[in-house]
């Protein structure tokens, strides 16, 4: 049996996606079937075709032209931008392929609902790039905060900050473009935000938003001056479906700061995991506020910390957290493929359905300047 890999997109992720695949037999992950790269689908097929073929692809092909073949497994890997997310999920879907696509799933709950329609009567699997559920740190969070490590949760905090897009001269892109991309720092990287919100605490019930911008125009390829029509900032005030309290900041702009860092209280005491100082490990505190050391039997028998660690590069093997993140979520997607089952706890469909609901209510709280309950 082959995995036949269809990859749309050769932009930045797309060839993060390509690294991560290829790290795989060296890695010697446990995935048995050969990874057969069919087609590249790009907006120019005839001069992208000796670039993919270098790259271990039989074909480039445009997204009107995708063929799925009736044999063996069919895989198509979103990497385009957000805009066209739905209408690709939706022909892998009649088709029967499984679907690996980059956050958000589309552009808005509307198109959610579309695909989760379409979803419902189909045998595909789908998994979405929320890739910080790969990260271990988070993983035994998660599996302590269920075996009561830090008792009833109180409030959380979350902040995910790049800072890139501060300097002025970063030239206009797609992802400036809300018609495209769907929003800003808010999309980007919000919506990472809130799914590992969803995966250490519990759903998302209502939202106030605040978002600015601070650069507003900017300049593409040609020296053109466009407008930016996305946010660089936001900050949102979260109640979860059992009333539980937090923030969630997220940045494009925050020079100096750059990382990902999430805390979680309770009763008991708080786990504290900043990704960018160690990815494998969770800062944990008693309720007497002493830094503890959390031990193993919190998180070791954890079924979806078990599952994903078998995929995560050992220390010795790692090319950083983003690149091992990438190779963990890929694999892991490839795996339950292979083996017809499904992982509680990964970033599946079902697991992430809500995420367009949160990031919807968060641009519409934005003009009413009140909360906003999730519609999905």
């Amino acid at each position: 049996m082959n995995i036949n890999y269809n990859l749309v997109g050769l932009g930045f992720i797309g060839k993060i996606h390509l690294m991560a695949m290829n790290n795989f037999n060296l890695l010697d992950l446990p995935i048995e079937s050969p990874i057969i790269k069919n087609q590249l689908v790009t907006r120019n097929p005839v001069d992208r075709l000796s670039v993919a073929q270098s790259l271990g692809f039989e074909r480039t092909v445009d997204s009107e032209s995708i063929c799925f073949g009736n044999d063996d497994i069919q895989v198509l890997d979103i990497c385009s931008p957000n805009i066209y997310h739905k209408d690709l999920i939706l022909k892998a879907l009649e088709a029967g392929a499984n679907i690996y696509c980059e956050k958000p799933l589309s552009m808005n709950d509307s198109e959610t609902k579309e695909i989760l329609d379409k979803y419902s009567n189909s045998k595909s699997k789908i998994q979405l790039c929320y890739t910080l559920r790969y990260i271990p740190a988070f993983a035994k969070a998660r599996a302590a905060i269920e075996n009561n490590a830090i008792g009833d949760i109180t409030s959380f905090r979350i902040e995910y900050y790049h800072s890139s897009y501060l300097n002025p001269d970063k030239p206009y892109a797609w992802r400036l473009n809300k018609e495209i991309s769907g929003g800003g720092a808010l999309y980007d990287l919000g919506s990472h935000a809130f799914d590992i919100l969803q995966f250490l605490v519990e759903p998302v019930k209502e939202v106030m938003c605040f978002t600015d911008t601070f650069v507003k125009t900017r300049k593409d390829s040609e020296g053109n001056e466009k407008t930016v029509t996305v946010d660089d900032w936001a900050l949102t005030h979260v109640h979860t479906s059992s009333n539980i309290k937090g923030t969630v900041e997220v940045s494009r702009i925050a020079v100096g700061d750059d990382g990902i860092r999430v805390r979680i209280y309770g009763t008991k005491g708080s786990v504290f995991v900043d990704v960018y100082d160690n990815p494998l490990d969770v800062k944990y505190y008693n309720f007497l506020g002493n830094k503890i050391h959390l031990h193993e039997d919190y998180y070791k028998d954890d079924s979806y910390y078990k599952h994903m660690i078998k995929f995560y590069p050992s220390p010795k093997m790692s090319q950083g957290f983003f690149m091992d993140s990438h190779i963990a979520s890929l694999a892991s997607f490839l795996y339950q493929i292979e083996n017809d089952i499904v992982v509680d706890k990964a970033p599946s469909i079902n697991q992430c359905k809500n995420i367009e609901g949160i990031l919807d209510a968060c641009q519409k709280s934005v003009d009413t300047k009140s909360f906003e309950k999730i519609s999905i």
